[in-house]
């Protein structure tokens, strides 16, 4: 009985449209953070603070739709 419940919890969880929208958000933020390690903030700054502001946007987003951070 308690390992139906427990599949059924991970399939709920695991196959939700929040949950893929999660995976995606964290991939993308993964992908603009280690370009924005790469670049150098004095050589190319504008282009460093685009990725900054990119990633800092990728992350709020991603702690709005977190389903476990509700008060």
């Amino acid at each position: 009985m308690l390992q139906l419940q427990t599949y059924d919890l991970y399939l709920r969880v695991s196959h939700s449209p929040l949950a893929a929208r999660q995976r995606a958000l964290k991939s993308e933020i993964l992908t603009t953070k280690s370009e924005f390690l790469k670049t150098s903030g004095q050589d190319q700054f504008a282009k460093w603070a685009k990725l900054r502001r990119s990633v800092d946007k990728g992350l709020a987003d991603l702690e709005c739709c977190d389903p476990f951070d509700a008060p």
